[in-house]
């Protein structure tokens, strides 16, 4: 004979796991425990990738502004604002609309960096249509490979005796920065002098006479002091495909 203390015994037996049971059903509402905060929803915040912050950093592009009157170079940075100013010489022929590369005359209008030689070989760079050009020709092609080849050809040309005094002029100064277009004169790109390859373009390119800065000195080129050629390669300034542009 069961007592009423025995039959609620088993009754509470029976129904405490079914309680249980019902506390995990996606119905129950679970009370939050007070020591507990719950978070409350946030917009997210944009995400920012740092890697890409970094490259769009990297990848920013300068531009050259050339003043031939004043005779005045400033870099331009995106926005086109002016970040650095330097003194140049320019072509020996005057302010006139250049006709051929031996009028001495420095060209006005669009152009872009198509070659960099520098002291330092490792800033050395071609773009792919010189090479795609100059690879094809026998007595140019070891010198348009972008590692041994343009540090060769920049050798070529400071070792050149332009003046014909039996020594090497060093016209180009620590470096030489070529220029092409598709509307100005900028040469005929790689030639000879003596039998010895060297490139023969409009360029921006040192000097080793720096009383040419500031004066009407050169064969057409636009003439750079030593800090000022520096500044353009190792900062980055000047690459394959920067825009410079030629005015009055």
């Amino acid at each position: 004979m069961f007592t009423t203390s025995r039959l609620i015994s088993n009754w509470l037996l029976v129904a405490l796991p079914i309680a249980l049971c019902a506390c995990t059903s996606s119905d129950a509402v679970v009370p939050t425990p007070k020591n507990v905060i719950e978070a409350k929803p946030q917009s997210s915040p944009p995400s920012v990738n740092n890697a890409d912050k970094l490259n769009s950093i990297q990848e920013e592009r300068y531009s050259l502004l050339i003043h031939r009157v004043d005779k005045r170079l400033e870099v331009r940075n995106n926005q086109s604002v002016p970040i650095y100013k330097a003194t140049i010489g320019i072509g020996k022929g005057g302010l006139k609309d250049k006709q051929n590369m031996n009028d001495f005359v420095t060209p006005t209008g669009e152009m872009s960096v198509d070659l960099i030689l520098y002291k330092k070989s490792e800033y050395n760079q071609i773009s792919q249509d010189n090479v795609k050009r100059f690879v094809k020709v026998t007595q140019y092609r070891n010198l348009v490979n972008p590692q041994q080849g343009l540090a060769q050809l920049f050798k070529n040309m400071s070792s050149l005796d332009f003046d014909g005094n039996g020594s090497p002029d060093g016209a180009y100064g620590n470096g030489y920065i070529g220029l092409t277009s598709t509307t100005s004169i900028t040469g005929p790109k790689m030639s000879t002098f003596q039998g010895t390859p060297y490139w023969f373009s409009i360029a921006l390119h040192g000097t080793p006479n720096p009383e040419n800065i500031g004066q009407a000195n050169s064969g057409g080129c636009i003439h750079l002091d030593s800090n000022t050629l520096q500044q353009l390669i190792e900062k980055g300034w000047v690459k394959l495909g920067t825009k410079v542009t030629v005015v009055d």
